[in-house]
């Protein structure tokens, strides 16, 4: 049942997605496909994309309010929580609306490219739609790379390189940290902060390039673009705000 409604909803939409750019490119290109396939993906989750950013920028915005609760209820837990999601209420964000899109959104894509890179860039006819026919050839290679094998060096690092650039441009939009004050002892949740920022900056682009350098070279490139295009999309709603 859960395998069927996997390949129903993810895999079968990815793999005939990207066969059918395959198709339509002069030289059938794999690489241009992934760089075509990202890019469709990224636009189509634009407008949920767009949101996400909004709240991180309305996060950062509220912080000086959230602060002045924060020490008018320092001593009161549960009045400290409800007052902060008033806060929330009134400027209309969630601020775990993240962690959903990277839990429903970007995990399930990713996986789905996964096991198309996999099983091979292959015809699979079970998985092929009848209206979608399959190149009688595939060109896997990018310089010299063949982005159906995994142990690339040169795309684990770009993918890390990419993610790297991707979370600080990020972490520019959130709510900023006060520094530590010399002999006072720092709040549990600045400490919190400060412990997810630096895994965010630099533990999440190793994790990305060790993931990229054990699998399909495919998916490194996609989340090079991936990453790429998430940069051009927060600048482009920054932007697009301040002229609001």
């Amino acid at each position: 049942m859960i395998k069927t409604i996997w390949e129903t909803t993810i895999y079968e939409p990815i793999y005939n997605l990207l066969v059918f750019i395959l198709t339509h490119i002069p030289g059938h290109y794999a690489w241009i496909a992934v760089v075509v396939l990202t890019i469709i993906i990224r636009v189509l989750l634009f407008p949920v994309y767009q949101r996400i950013i909004r709240t991180q920028k309305v996060l950062r915005d509220v912080q000086p309010e959230i602060k002045q609760i924060q020490e008018k209820y320092k001593s009161d837990r549960q009045a400290l929580a409800l007052k902060v999601m008033e806060v929330y209420k009134t400027h209309k964000v969630n601020p775990f609306s993240t962690i959903g899109y990277l839990i429903f959104v970007q995990i399930p894509v990713f996986l789905g490219l996964y096991f198309v890179f996999a099983r091979g860039l292959v015809h699979h006819e079970g998985a092929l739609y009848s209206f979608v026919s399959f190149p009688e050839t595939v060109n896997t290679f990018f310089f010299n790379i063949d982005l159906m094998i995994t142990g690339s060096v040169a795309i684990a690092f770009l993918a890390g390189v990419a993610q790297y650039f991707h979370s600080r441009n990020t972490l520019s939009l959130q709510p900023e940290i006060p520094p530590r004050k010399k002999d006072e002892m720092p709040s549990f949740q600045d400490e919190l902060q400060r412990s997810l920022r630096f895994q965010t900056l630099y533990f999440i682009p190793v994790l990305i390039t060790v993931t990229a350098y054990f699998f399909p070279a495919a998916i490194g490139l996609y989340w090079v673009v991936n990453s790429v295009f998430s940069i051009a999309q927060e600048k482009f709603v920054q932007r697009k705000q301040a002229t609001l």
